[in-house]
């Protein structure tokens, strides 16, 4: 497709703004933390896990249904799915709920992105997104995410129990949101 940065630069950016925001809740972080070698990492997979991975873990993928690259508004959906091998499905509820709660009702502007990335940078290099040359000011204006389903998933295997949450995303893109302003600007300039 050859985008540019400034192109999908909101969705990188918005992906690692979730990463950070899930893992600085506690609950959760120390829920998919696990140990390989010497080394630390979180069970936060972006698409798809790990094959054999470590329980509890979190997959999550964001599905773009209107992406154009100069449209102003992009619309879409951002599945989580949360998987845990137990002998009950308490876990997962309680990922659940601290989920929702993190994320529903929320518009999230470019600045507060902005914050997030400056308050935890171990966080974002615990990412595997580079985010050498973004600024999200200069990309996302904001974005809004709600709640749209909460989903319970039967599985096959005993004790594997799978949930998924479904979010409606909305990124409101500075860049188009700026020239709209200032095609508006030129309109209704009425001194001339």
């Amino acid at each position: 497709m050859g985008e540019t940065p400034d192109e999908l630069g909101f969705l990188e950016t918005f992906q690692v703004w979730l990463n950070v925001e899930i893992l600085t809740k506690d609950f959760i972080a120390e829920k998919i933390k696990y140990k390989e070698g010497n080394e630390y990492y979180y069970a936060l997979y972006d698409e798809w896990a790990d094959k054999d991975s470590e329980f509890p873990y979190i997959v999550y993928r964001i599905e773009l249904t209107d992406y154009e690259p100069n449209r102003t508004v992009v619309q879409g959906t951002l599945y989580i799915d949360i998987w845990d091998y137990a002998v009950t499905k308490r876990m997962i509820l309680r990922i659940k709920e601290v989920l929702i709660g993190l994320l529903d009702a929320r518009n999230v502007t470019g600045e507060e992105i902005e914050d997030s990335f400056e308050q935890n940078p171990e966080l974002i290099s615990a990412t595997s997104y580079s985010m050498t040359g973004y600024n999200p000011q200069n990309i996302v204006n904001s974005v809004r995410i709600n709640l749209d389903d909460n989903i319970p998933i039967p599985t096959d295997a005993k004790n594997v129990w799978r949930g998924e949450l479904q979010f409606n995303i909305r990124f409101d893109r500075k860049k188009e949101i700026e020239n709209i302003m200032k095609r508006d600007e030129v309109i209704w300039d009425l001194s001339k």
